[in-house]
């Protein structure tokens, strides 16, 4: 089915997807996820740090990360009903937030316009394997461009045949080649909405 998908089709299924599972309502939850992001960033920088979450959906994580004094925060989300929902949900996160801190268009197309080393941290929670395999590349270099301490992907790269528009990258490679060092890796399937084949992966700037 992954074969199938084009660019379009995966754009047009992430601004309103029908999975309930996918659905902006359903990933409101999920505490112990958002948990283990902020306590992964907060071990690598300081609540100052400037903080990009790649598909940040309705904001839980960004929202954790708020919660536990983390103020530079910016996300992109291609979904406009996640980005209303967090609005409407998280007001008092929303409106900390500066008008561009949630971009709402495909990562590919703000990556590119943000300055190089523009953020200390640059992560991915179930986003980078939704990236369609014509953008990989382009996404990878961008990400590696941007960020200027750690780059952290949550992420499942081992088998997503059962997941729609959905591929299993190379992560470690793929930043490797790009001036990246992987610090750790780490199977998250023991935590609650994680499955055994999603990898936590901390990158460190080499280059």
């Amino acid at each position: 089915m992954n074969d199938k998908f084009t660019l379009e089709q995966c754009y047009a299924y992430w601004r309103d997807p029908g999975n309930k599972h996918h659905h902006p309502r359903s990933l409101t939850t999920g505490l112990d996820k958002s948990v283990m992001v902020s306590f992964w960033i907060r071990l690598l920088v300081d609540k100052n740090a400037r903080v990009l979450e790649l598909g940040c959906n309705t904001g839980r994580n960004l929202a954790e990360l708020h919660r536990s004094g983390c103020r530079n925060l910016c996300g992109i989300e291609i979904n406009p009903h996640a980005v209303k929902l967090l609005k409407e949900e998280l007001p008092h996160i929303y409106d900390l937030f500066q008008a561009t801190a949630i971009v709402n268009e495909p990562m590919e197309d703000v990556l590119t316009k943000l300055r190089d080393k523009s953020f200390d941290v640059v992560f991915s929670v179930a986003s980078l394997m939704f990236v369609h395999p014509s953008k990989q590349p382009l996404v990878f270099q961008q990400i590696a461009r941007i960020a200027s301490k750690y780059i952290i992907t949550i992420e499942n790269d081992t088998d997503t045949k059962a997941l729609p528009g959905a591929w299993a990258y190379d992560y470690r490679t793929g930043f490797e080649k790009l001036g990246w060092d992987q610090l750790s890796m780490l199977n998250v399937g023991f935590i609650q909405g994680f499955d055994k084949n999603v990898n936590c992966r901390v990158f460190r700037r080499v280059a």
